[in-house]
């Protein structure tokens, strides 16, 4: 195995149902490369024969050099997982490939292992060939614009840190979490989060990097060992507490907290790009009792912020206590099963799926298809979600082809009205890429639709808006 591969617990996030879970054997491999027309980096290779590709707790690489300011990308990149291989799997190379050059108009040459459609991490083909080793090389579809993240896929795991920029503690007492943890903070003064999700304080009179208030975020990491399990379940992690501090408050902050933890935490990451802060002689604080909360007790924004993570463990228990999936929060967000679909999290929507309320409206599905999320669209239309003209319109009129075919499929027809609008659109776009693209998606469109006596040729020339 290549020196590059870390610690599989150091390097992902313990696995979720999405994982690919096909070995990276040599046949399978082959038959990747094969649909890929390149041949894949070593080190890929290596790492996935430890874990078949997963979400990463080690997501971040500080830069050589900053990115173009357009792109909206810091020097402190970060990233989310890395696809692994397999032949049904959607979340798997081959087919993110084959979706981000077909929808996407990413580059042949560039072999995508993560992004969600608006941006892609790369293997970068299109210097060296593909026979040979890539560099990596970040994408943008939306802006136009690329940079170099590292020369090779070895240099990148060897470069790859927590992607925070906050401090972290790791909770080393395992009784100490849900509402122990709770009272414990407050008892040293803090007070629930300002965005009242659960397991997250503002700590005043400290300032925190994006607020008045430090901020700190309590979330279970991995086991450093495999986890003993007991009743067929995996025993819980260790806790990790976050804490988002201004640089000016950091040193009183963290020492307060480490001197309140004594034992029972330990610091174990502080951001790189700050001084770091010293926790020799730590005075002791006092932690005075807090009421606990009831168990089983939540809110709509604990509901939410469950769904948007994944966590589906915590979802589980709230559908036991009573979450309605198909109601979104007093404030008008959301709702559970509408949130997951916009965020494609296909195995949350198994979840909520029987929980829901028949017919299902076809708000959820509007979402999926919205944010190109076919596989969740899909699963949305096989468990009997309401269909309605106005949705094939939405889809048709915003040219997106593949919603539009899987539209049509379900048995959706297109309206003389959604018709006429089709024979006169016209462009306007101030980039040559952009307007080509949106020509090639509106064609694709209108041959699905087999408009009577249309044709591609019989889209407007793009104009430009008046100006004073």
């Amino acid at each position: 195995m290549s020196t590059a591969i870390r610690d599989v617990h150091e390097l992902f996030l313990p696995r979720s149902a999405d994982d690919p879970r096909e070995d990276a054997s040599p046949e399978l491999v082959r038959w990747s490369e094969d649909r890929l027309g390149v041949r894949l980096p070593r080190d890929y290779i290596d790492v996935l024969r430890t874990r078949p590709g997963s979400r990463l707790r080690l997501g971040g690489i500080l830069l050589d050099r900053k990115p173009p300011r357009k792109l909206g990308v810091d020097q402190f990149y970060s990233f989310d997982q890395i696809h692994g291989l397999h032949r049904t799997n959607w979340n798997c190379l081959p087919d993110t490939a084959a979706t981000a050059h077909s929808e996407w108009d990413v580059p042949k040459l560039l072999i995508p292992f993560d992004g969600d459609g608006h941006w892609w991490l790369c293997f970068d083909y299109r210097a060296a060939g593909p026979d040979a080793e890539p560099s990596i090389t970040y994408y943008d579809t939306e802006i136009g614009g690329e940079f170099k993240v590292a020369e090779s896929f070895a240099e990148l795991l060897r470069r790859l840190i927590c992607p925070d920029r906050d401090f972290q503690f790791e909770i080393a007492d395992r009784s100490l979490r849900g509402d122990a943890l709770d009272a414990f903070l407050r008892g040293i003064g803090c007070r629930p989060g300002r965005h009242k999700h659960r397991d997250t304080w503002d700590f005043p009179p400290y300032g925190g990097v994006y607020g008045d208030a430090a901020y700190l975020t309590a979330s279970e990491r991995f086991s450093r060992s495999p986890a003993p399990r007991k009743g067929g379940q995996p025993l819980p992690g260790i806790v990790g507490l976050t804490v988002d501090v201004s640089a000016k408050d950091q040193h009183d902050c963290i020492r307060k907290l480490a001197g309140a933890f004594g034992d029972r935490a330990r610091l174990t990451y502080q951001p790189p790009d700050r001084s770091p802060v010293s926790l020799d002689r730590l005075p002791v604080v006092v932690v005075k009792p807090v009421k606990r909360r009831k168990p089983g007790q939540f809110s709509p924004a604990d509901a939410w912020n469950a769904v948007w993570n994944g966590q589906v463990a915590s979802v589980q228990d709230m559908l036991k206590h009573g979450l309605k999936v198909d109601r979104g929060s007093p404030r008008g967000s959301l709702s559970p099963l509408e949130l997951a679909a916009s965020q494609g999290h296909t195995t949350m929507l198994r979840i909520l799926l029987p929980y829901a309320k028949f017919p299902i409206t076809g708000m959820a599905l509007h979402l999926a298809l919205m944010h190109r999320h076919l596989a969740a669209a899909k699963l949305l239309l096989s468990a009997g979600v309401t269909l309605k003209p106005k949705l094939l319109a939405g889809e048709a009129l915003a040219g997106r082809p593949a919603a539009v075919k899987l539209l049509l499929a379900a048995g959706l027809s297109p309206t003389p009205s959604l018709l006429r609008q089709l024979r006169n659109l016209s462009f306007e776009s101030d980039s040559p890429a952009e307007l080509a693209k949106m020509k090639r998606d509106y064609r694709a469109v209108i041959r699905l639709l087999d408009i009577p006596g249309e044709h591609p040729t019989t889209l407007q020339k793009p104009h430009r808006a008046r100006t004073k």
